[in-house]
């Protein structure tokens, strides 16, 4: 499956998100099926000029060197970290992507909530690993969760007219 998925590439751009996966929770390669696919990789890909294919590899940086580091070591030499680009974490981009994914929710929200949010967010920043637009809908998800719970306490009468029990 994993040749045939990196023959269809060809021409095109195949992303892999958090390839770290691939380790598995024993860092010694014990799972056949996850060291065939690293292998397979390192097989297929060759990194040669004129090869019509892109493979990503996006994964946090201590991740991908952990990872590198306990797979098949010629792994490595085909996604060289000195070549990686690496994204900054988002900022102030992240107000306009809370607005965004709310939008996309059909939700909304106050000034006060969404100036909360985003120091939730800000603080979630200086944690590792953090940053990102996931974030953000993370935040939405728990903040419904908590709305639906809040309003499953209440007596009927009481209920938003906007709630509906899951």
């Amino acid at each position: 499956m994993t040749k045939a998925a990196l023959e269809s590439s060809i021409g095109k751009v195949l992303i892999i998100d958090e390839p770290y996966g691939l380790l598995g929770p024993a860092a010694n390669g014990s799972d056949k099926y996850k060291t065939a696919v690293i292998d397979t990789m390192v097989a297929e890909i060759q990194s040669v000029p004129g090869e019509d294919r892109c493979v990503l590899l996006l994964e946090y940086k201590d991740e991908m060197e952990r990872m590198f580091d306990n797979v098949n070591p010629d792994l490595k030499r085909r996604f060289q970290l000195s070549d990686a680009f690496h994204f900054a974490d988002f900022s102030d981009e992240l107000v306009e992507i809370l607005h965004q994914k709310l939008r996309k929710a059909d939700l909304s929200a106050t000034e006060p909530a969404v100036k909360v949010a985003m120091e939730v967010l800000s603080r979630q920043r200086n944690t590792q690993n953090s940053g990102n637009a996931g974030d953000a809908e993370n935040l939405i998800g728990r903040a419904k969760v908590n709305y639906q719970a809040t309003q499953a306490k209440l007596p009927a009468s009481e209920r938003s007219v906007l709630f509906a029990p899951p």
